[in-house]
């Protein structure tokens, strides 16, 4: 792999999110405020000793939130009927694990009991400069080991989808917060075992948005930095992803069906397949 380079972004830090989120929504240090009324199934922040196992140098001990999530969230002008999609915010204050950029611990959408693939995923980045980190993880006797890995780069307005079955992190390339959206099935969960025992995933951001191959690993996969839309092969949203749920559910039936993923995606499929 020749040197890979993150170009940094340096969002200011205007807090309103509204027009891109198509909802009255805000962030108070990338914390997501959605207008008076929201509810939301869950609210959780991780700490950054929470990426103790998946970050080279962090003190599991440290308490400053790295992140925030708000998991099924309604809100008076987001009127979303019961579905078995959710919508759901993310916000990154900034704060670094160590010499790295922000991250997520990272994880891999579990294969429900009886079904063939995981459910796939797909975000919206709402500010700052944001990278999907995505990626195919085995275990072997040597360690971590991997055949092919993507980093696709989205900016404000850009919508990401992730496949089922292959394992995906969050790097914020930016020099301040960072906020994204999500749907996903609520049968969905997360599987963060993998990605922990490996150490993190196959490439470290440094602060520079230098690449580096993680020291974990006994075998790095080759890697491709993509744009949104090179990834994607297909726009996959006409409005922002929180409208698309409350007015056009219909649209996005296939985040429950991920044997209809690659009809929707054939070459984001062919892509993958490949690897």
């Amino acid at each position: 792999m020749g040197r890979l380079q993150l170009d940094l972004g340096s969002s200011a830090h205007a807090g309103d999110l509204s027009a891109r989120a198509g909802f009255p929504l805000s962030h108070r240090g990338g914390e997501p405020i959605p207008e008076p009324g929201f509810v939301a199934d869950e609210a959780l922040t991780r700490p950054l000793g929470a990426l103790a196992g998946v970050a080279l140098s962090v003190d599991a001990a440290d308490r400053s939130i790295a992140y925030w999530m708000l998991n099924g969230v309604r809100a008076p002008s987001l009127a979303i009927a019961p579905s078995a999609l959710r919508y759901e915010l993310t916000g990154f204050s900034g704060a670094q694990p160590g010499d790295e950029l922000p991250k997520s611990l990272g994880h891999v959408h579990a294969t429900p009991h009886g079904a063939v693939h995981g459910y796939p995923e797909i975000v919206e980045v709402l500010h700052g400069r944001i990278a999907f980190m995505i990626f195919d993880l085995r275990a072997s006797a040597r360690g971590a080991i991997g055949e092919r890995a993507w980093i696709v780069v989205g900016d404000p307005g850009d919508a990401i989808v992730l496949p089922p079955d292959l394992h995906h992190l969050t790097v914020v390339a930016d020099h301040g917060p960072a906020v994204f959206a999500d749907v996903i099935d609520r049968g969905a969960t997360g599987d963060y075992a993998q990605l922990r025992a490996a150490g993190g995933g196959p490439y470290l951001a440094r602060p520079s948005g230098a690449l580096e191959a993680n020291p974990r690993w006994a075998q790095h996969p080759h890697l491709d930095l993509l744009t949104a839309a090179e990834w994607n092969g297909v726009a996959p949203l006409d409005r922002p992803l929180g409208r698309t749920l409350a007015d056009a559910p219909g649209t996005l039936a296939w985040l429950s069906d991920p044997d209809r993923f690659a009809a929707r995606f054939p070459a984001l499929a062919a892509r993958i397949s490949r690897a």
